[in-house]
């Protein structure tokens, strides 16, 4: 799942999370750790070639149903109702998007950083000296 990186970094820095994301209470190193992701996925894009699903969030969230589709099929796998309705899943999710997960999937996480750039100027500055690509559809 690739997201727009701004508002990636901003779902980032707003969220406390409890255990093991140090990186994600500061800018620069939200962005550090984006250029380090992104050469992550280059090089398993490099090796797996179309074997490596990249599912751009925005897509997702606008064409659910399809792109469900789309993933499992990828996987191999067989359709099944449940799929398409994870928000009705019983089981206990505990994360920083606990809430987010009862709601059907949805477009209300796109743009969310629109108002705040001109605070994440350390953030779309460091991402501008990165040297490897952010995400599939560019820059900032």
């Amino acid at each position: 799942m690739q997201r727009d990186p701004l508002d990636n970094a901003w779902s980032c820095f707003r969220t406390f999370f409890i255990h093991g994301v140090g990186w994600s209470f500061d800018l620069d190193d939200i962005a550090h750790h984006f250029e380090l992701e992104a050469k992550l996925m280059a090089f398993w894009k490099r090796r797996l070639g179309d074997r490596l699903l990249i599912v751009p969030f925005a897509d997702m969230v606008g064409k659910p149903a399809l792109w469900t589709s789309n993933i499992i099929s990828h996987c191999g796998l067989g359709e099944e109702d449940a799929v398409h309705t994870p928000h009705l899943t019983k089981r206990r999710v505990s994360t920083a998007s606990g809430l987010q997960v009862r709601r059907p999937i949805n477009t209300d996480g796109l743009g969310v950083a629109e108002p705040y750039r001109s605070f994440l100027r350390p953030f779309t500055d460091a991402i501008a000296n990165c040297t490897g690509p952010i995400d599939a559809r560019g820059s900032i």
